[in-house]
């Protein structure tokens, strides 16, 4: 079960975000709306043995062509001899985003350390 959480900072920006995974979150049809040929590439290293587990999860991001936090699906596997990282664009513009860690946010608008408040779950 995935977490929403709400961040604000004292410039009046605020983002409210859904992270983590949800029940979804190892569907293969569902990931591969998103990730076509990296499924692929899971299902030969799955059909050779070589696949270990994988998983599809919402992760905190920075835009910086928007400027904006944002949400980017990020679909990873492992084998045995490596893990596969994939993560999506921004949604808004298409740009790179830049995968953040969830915990000590900075403002994209002013820099400044942003309040994190868990505002619920998902799924």
């Amino acid at each position: 079960m995935g977490e929403i959480y709400k961040y604000k900072c004292e410039c009046g920006y605020e983002e409210k975000l859904n992270l983590g995974g949800g029940l979804m979150s190892c569907n293969l049809m569902q990931i591969a709306r998103f990730f076509p040929k990296e499924v692929e590439a899971l299902k030969e290293a799955r059909q050779s043995g070589e696949l270990e587990n994988y998983m599809m999860e919402n992760r905190l991001g920075v835009c910086p062509k928007c400027n904006r936090l944002t949400v980017v699906l990020e679909f990873r596997f492992k084998t045995k001899s490596k893990i596969n990282k994939y993560i999506t664009n921004c949604e808004t513009c298409n740009g790179k985003v830049e995968v953040i860690g969830d915990e000590d946010v900075s403002c994209p608008k002013c820099n400044k350390l942003m309040m994190r408040e868990y505002a619920g779950n998902w799924d």
